[in-house]
């Protein structure tokens, strides 16, 4: 069920995919057949019977017994089908010679029955009619002439059609349109099968800050926007301002290559339900979410100040800077907004800025902050 609603959904957002799917394919069915040439069909049946008027007694018993057999019947049939017979009707419909290829003769024996049919296929529905009677004809001809045991009658005359078997626009638009409404709903679910998946990528990828690889500040925002209403008091906010960012110069390749390291070091020191993004040229912010115990979320940021304090390479082999972080952190309040949580992690990190020591957690409640030595 939960498959089938999810298909419903998909045929529901993409029902332009499906209409205009079935409107195309009659569309072209319609024009496909208003530039194919008409082709009509004319019948007629023969019936084989013992020849009643030249034959009586032992003769007749053995006629009738062998008409039971099929091969007698079958070899009518090819008699009908053969290139002679072919030849003698075209020639007696006086069909010109360029002509000849756009029509077809067959026959066939009706099941059970000693009857022949007689069908002719065609552009022009008198023509066929003609060349129909003509076969006839010409069969009944020969086959008095060389079956003498045997007469064949004509049974219905071939009669002129008046609408051709093919095409047949509106049979054709039918099922161009059931085929359209097929193609069109498997169109419209591929897409959306395909659309979620690259709509989510290309989220993921207007999230991130290429240059660093981390969330960017928007990101951020919006993050705590949804969270703060249901859980702000497990939710630890904090900025990581690294100072000797402030006194490099690099090349933008190469401070990319440094602001990917650095986010490394921090993705390894954190867990990964932790969002880190990136503040400003020299700040990162990151959001621990469910965090009951602040000793906790404590230790983890001295961890995450002891990792980003130690020497890094801005080249690979080459020279090795200091990035001096400063760490501070507010605890989410039950009526904080982004901007009042904002505000109160400034306010944290101008303090710990002031204390150049130990990540400080600001709590609301104390009006004070409180700092860990590392």
């Amino acid at each position: 069920m939960v498959q089938l609603r999810m298909y419903l959904q998909a045929l529901w957002r993409n029902w332009w995919i499906v209409a205009l799917t079935a409107v195309s394919a009659v569309t072209l069915t319609l024009v496909i057949n208003s530039m194919t040439q008409p082709v009509y069909q004319s019948r007629l049946q023969l019936l084989i019977a013992p020849n009643m008027t030249d034959f009586s007694g032992r003769d007749l018993i053995y006629s009738l017994d062998t008409l039971d057999r099929r091969s007698i019947v079958a070899t009518f049939v090819e008699v009908l089908n053969s290139g002679r017979i072919r030849r003698e009707a075209l020639d007696a419909a006086e069909l010109d010679e360029d002509a000849r290829d756009s029509y077809q003769i067959s026959a066939v024996a009706l099941p059970e029955a000693s009857v022949l049919e007689v069908a002719v296929e065609g552009p022009d529905p008198e023509i066929a009619a003609a060349l129909a009677n003509a076969a006839a004809a010409q069969t009944i001809s020969y086959v008095g002439q060389t079956y003498d045991i045997y007469r064949i009658e004509l049974l219905d005359p071939a009669s002129i059609p008046k609408t051709p078997i093919s095409p047949t626009p509106i049979r054709d638009a039918s099922l161009a349109l059931l085929f359209g409404l097929v193609l069109g709903s498997i169109l419209a679910i591929l897409r959306d099968q395909i659309q979620q998946p690259l709509s989510g990528k290309l989220r993921q990828w207007n999230a991130h800050d290429h240059a660093s690889t981390a969330y960017k500040r928007t990101y951020m925002e919006n993050q705590l926007e949804r969270l703060l209403p249901t859980g702000a008091e497990q939710l630890i906010f904090s900025m990581v301002r690294l100072e000797g960012l402030s006194r490099l110069e690099l090349p933008a390749h190469a401070l990319h290559n440094l602001l990917r390291r650095i986010i490394a070091i921090m993705r390894d020191e954190l867990p990964g339900r932790d969002l880190i993004a990136r503040w400003d040229d020299h700040s990162f912010a990151v959001l621990m979410r469910h965090v009951p115990d602040r000793e906790q979320a404590l230790i983890r940021l001295n961890r995450l100040q002891q990792a980003l304090s130690d020497p890094i390479e801005v080249y690979a082999g080459g020279e090795v800077i200091n990035l001096s972080p400063r760490l501070a952190a507010v605890v989410g309040q039950p009526d904080d907004t982004v901007s009042s949580l904002i505000e109160r992690l400034s306010v944290a990190t101008v303090r710990a800025n002031k204390n150049g020591h130990g990540p400080t957690l600001y709590h609301e409640e104390a009006q004070q902050p409180s700092a860990r030595q590392r």
